[in-house]
């Protein structure tokens, strides 16, 4: 998955992302109680990692679960 599609889908589950250290970088915070985060690395190609496009479809699948 692209990063730029990574933060756009993001964006609409979770809100404007707080900009980490550089342009690379996006970080969400997650609607449920502590402190969890979802941050979007750009790598190679312009792709997202993909342990973190994993990390945010699981954080996606929570929400949907949790608005239900």
């Amino acid at each position: 998955m692209s990063f730029s599609d990574a933060v756009k889908l993001a964006t609409y589950y979770f809100g404007e992302p707080r900009k980490g250290s550089g342009s690379h970088v996006a970080i969400f915070k997650m609607p449920w109680a502590g402190d969890p985060r979802i941050n979007l690395q750009k790598g190679p190609g312009g792709k997202a990692k993909p342990y973190q496009v994993k990390q945010l479809i699981s954080a996606i699948d929570k929400k949907k679960e949790m608005d239900e």
